[in-house]
């Protein structure tokens, strides 16, 4: 991932993954590990980059203790418990790494495939990380749009409600 802020720039430019709208100390985030065993790629490279949708799993015995375990969420019927959050230091994140998860109740940052209104049922676009669609009936909702993506590729900024609740074909 390239620099994000250069020694000409005041303030950050804004970036799919990214938080936005926070309050400290911040509930809806959550420390977890990257399962070690990911095949996720990104770009050619072994990795998952911010703004990627992710589900919790379970390794059996290998997980009995400490952060929970999750891994790139990839198809319709996973049921997404948050997205990966960019960090200073990295946008990419290796197998095994402990990661910081964006749940229920966080805004965040992302990129719009395609013109929206404002309070749009979303779901995640598993093709592009940090990129968000309108869901197609019997997807689960990733979240709500709180910006007008007024053409393809805006930033948006994103109200992840991730609970398990499926389009019905009417935006919320």
């Amino acid at each position: 991932m390239s620099t994000l802020l250069n020694m000409n720039q005041f303030a950050q430019t804004r970036f799919a993954g990214q938080l936005d709208l926070q309050s400290n100390p911040n509930p809806g985030v959550l420390t977890c590990r990257l399962n070690p065993s990911s095949l996720a790629t990104y770009e050619g490279s072994s990795g998952v980059p911010a703004g990627t949708p992710v589900k919790l799993i379970d390794l059996g015995t290998a997980d009995n203790n400490g952060v929970p375990i999750v891994d790139i969420a990839a198809a319709d019927s996973d049921i997404i418990i948050g997205v990966v959050v960019s960090s200073t230091k990295d946008g990419i994140f290796a197998p095994g790494q402990i990661i910081q998860v964006a749940l229920q109740g966080a805004v965040m940052v992302m990129s719009a495939k395609t013109t929206m209104n404002r309070n749009q049922a979303v779901v995640a676009d598993y093709s592009t990380p940090g990129q968000v669609i309108v869901p197609a009936t019997g997807y689960y909702i990733f979240g709500v749009t709180l910006d007008k993506a007024v053409s393809a590729l805006d930033l948006v900024r994103v109200l992840i409600t991730a609970n398990g609740t499926k389009y019905s074909g009417v935006s919320t």
